[in-house]
């Protein structure tokens, strides 16, 4: 089994009788859940009637990461032989009796996790995976190791850190990139790339350490050009993708167009009105100074299927429109598509730079402190919500994976 300095590193913490409690503080592309996995693996083959049970965040990130991992792990050293494998249950029995089983209990409750009694336990990202109330349940009925990973893109104000690094018996251990040798040349370099345009991910994703924010303002990766100069190279555009966040009274329709020029995202706002019905928007759209583009690709706020249906109908098939995708941290990723990328923006573009220039982390009342999520009280950023669904559906295309731990 091909291994990595993750890897020696996790197990020579798990090896050490002094602690029964190992977390992997780690940057992004370290490999800390594929070498968890390899460990989860390799114990399970060689103790008899052993039980590793996972915890994951939800089920699709269970189906799609750890289970993911495990399986790829069995049939790369050929042990399909050695266990079967049931993904309707999330178990891998083998034929010493021992058992990988994984499951959630964050949409559960800790109430679920009374019932698990297990050898050792392995959250994948465990801020993610559990709280405070369902760890202390999994630790009391754990009789070996608890092993978790996470990603520092939280506030250093966390339970982790107040309950459970301070325990004596809990090892701390932290991974960067340079811990994973199978990570590819072009991978690292997309890192350090993205290092450079944000200070934010730098500090979490490269060095894997917690970001303490002193800028208030959330989108800093942009520049600005005179309009003649932006206008000039707007034509060297190719392709044009736009996203639009719905509005009526209250709220205004934002629609941004974007096109990729040299790497850079350059962003223009196409509408910011009030009070327009889906037929006056889609002639708003056809008629405007951009209409030789036509035909967009638009994505736009998935709560308004109708309107957007309604729009599609109304174009004539010169528009296509296609509903944002949402769930529960797409707020976050989307502005993480956002800062990928440096944004060039027409210098007399006042209501975008308004919106950009406005956009802050939530302060903590009691800590003062900047945390990682969006100010949104009394504000209104529809031009920045345009833009997330734009960035995040159309130019958000994760670079080939070539490694063989990820």
């Amino acid at each position: 089994m091909e291994t990595t300095r993750t890897f020696s590193k996790i197990l020579e913490a798990v090896a050490d009788d002094r602690y029964r409690i190992i977390g992997a503080v780690s940057g992004t592309r370290t490999g800390k859940s594929y070498s968890m996995a390899q460990l989860a693996v390799l114990k399970a083959l060689n103790t008899p009637f052993f039980t590793v049970t996972y915890i994951a965040p939800n089920i699709p990130h269970l189906r799609l990461g750890v289970w993911k991992d495990l399986t790829s792990i069995i049939n790369s050293e050929k042990l399909g032989g050695f266990c079967q494998i049931n993904l309707s249950t999330f178990t891998i029995k083998f034929s010493n009796g021992s058992i990988i089983q994984a499951t959630s209990f964050m949409d559960k409750g800790a109430e679920l996790a009374k019932g698990v009694a297990t050898d050792w336990a392995v959250f994948e990202e465990i801020l993610e995976s559990a709280d405070w109330e369902i760890f202390s349940q999994i630790n009391s009925r754990c009789r070996g190791k608890i092993l978790f990973n996470f990603n520092p893109s939280c506030s250093r104000n966390n339970w982790v850190e107040k309950y459970v690094f301070s325990q004596p018996n809990c090892k701390r251990i932290h991974l960067t990139i340079d811990d994973n040798r199978f990570l590819s040349d072009e991978q690292k370099q997309e890192i350090y790339r993205l290092a450079e345009l944000d200070q934010r991910y730098k500090q979490i994703y490269l060095v894997g350490d917690y970001y303490s924010m002193s800028e208030k303002q959330i989108i800093t990766n942009y520049q600005t050009l005179p309009h003649a100069d932006f206008l000039e190279a707007w034509q060297n555009g190719t392709r044009f993708y736009g996203g639009l966040d719905f509005g009526y009274i209250n709220s205004v329709n934002a629609l941004v167009i974007t096109t990729m020029i040299g790497g850079n995202i350059y962003v223009k706002t196409l509408m910011y009105q009030n009070q327009l019905l889906n037929n006056e928007i889609c002639e708003r759209i056809l008629n405007s100074e951009c209409a030789d583009k036509c035909p967009y690709n638009i994505v736009a706020d998935s709560a308004e299927m109708k309107s957007i249906d309604e729009i599609n109908k109304y174009s004539n098939g010169k528009l296509h429109l296609v509903g944002a995708s949402k769930g529960k941290n797409s707020v976050l990723e989307g502005l993480n598509s956002i800062k990928k990328f440096k944004l060039v923006i027409d210098s007399t573009d006042s209501l975008l730079i308004r919106d950009i220039e406005s956009y802050e982390w939530l302060q903590d009342k009691s800590t003062n402190e900047l945390v990682n999520t969006p100010n949104k009280q009394g504000y209104d950023a529809h031009l920045i919500d345009a833009l997330s669904y734009c960035v995040r559906t159309y130019y958000n295309q994760p670079t080939k994976n070539k490694s063989r731990v990820c």
